[in-house]
């Protein structure tokens, strides 16, 4: 890994994870954890697995409670966040809006009526320009170490190995 990817610290405060179902948050979460900075899960009610989240410290989460994150987040000393697992595109009337989400109510509107690429792009904006005290974990270990995770299997990748047989696409 890059020294990019060490660079975060314990100092730096713990991650928040914005995590949405699958094995991935946990994976992340863990790996974070093996390289000393501390994580703090913001599971979201209906995606996110219950018995997995309940073993790291997490405080659970309805879609549209930005400024009750920003609130916890802060109150927890997390500095960057990262947004990680599956998510099926909720419907505009299925978000459970706090204030600070009503106030930008119309730019969701604006960002739902995009793709999905279009939706997380414009989720991540709020988050980088709505409260400065945040970042998105844009060079973060916990990015480093998604994209390990994510990488095909090592078999998909050696030279003479077979795209069919290794399961890879062609």
């Amino acid at each position: 890994m890059s020294q990019a990817a060490t660079a975060h610290t314990a100092d730096d405060g713990p991650l928040a994870i914005i995590c949405g179902g699958g094995s991935l948050p946990f994976a992340v979460a863990d790996a974070v954890g093996k390289r000393g900075r501390r994580v703090v899960l913001f599971a979201i009610r209906g995606w996110a697995d219950p018995q997995r989240v309940a073993s790291y410290r997490h405080h659970w989460a309805a879609v549209g409670q930005f400024g009750w994150f920003c609130r916890l987040a802060r109150q927890e000393g997390c500095r960057d966040v990262v947004f990680i697992g599956s998510m099926v595109r909720p419907a505009i009337w299925h978000i459970r809006p706090d204030f600070k989400t009503l106030r930008l109510l119309p730019r969701i509107y604006g960002i739902f009526r995009g793709g999905d690429d279009h939706l997380l792009k414009g989720v991540a904006a709020i988050f980088e320009e709505g409260d400065s005290y945040f970042g998105i974990a844009k060079n973060s270990t916990a990015l480093h170490v998604a994209a390990w995770l994510a990488r095909p299997p090592l078999h998909a990748r050696l030279p003479g190995a077979h795209p069919a047989a290794a399961g890879a696409p062609g």
